[in-house]
């Protein structure tokens, strides 16, 4: 389940999801991203993610991917 976050400072309103559920079940969310410019341009994404601690499990991860 994904659900807006209600604790999150004020500056992040509407800005902040936080995905709850079985920690066994992959979850994910995305968002495109328009840019223009031309070939050999830099181009530079940010974020930031915050885990809570659940059981290790080998593959277990989060992440940021820009694809």
């Amino acid at each position: 389940m994904l659900t807006t976050v209600s604790n999150q400072p004020k500056s992040l309103d509407n800005k902040a999801f936080k995905f709850t559920g079985s920690a066994a079940s992959r979850k994910y969310i995305y968002q495109t991203v328009n840019v223009s410019g031309k070939a050999g341009d830099a181009i530079i994404l940010g974020g930031w993610v915050k885990g809570d601690s659940v059981p290790l499990v080998s593959g277990r991860k989060i992440h940021l991917h820009p694809q």
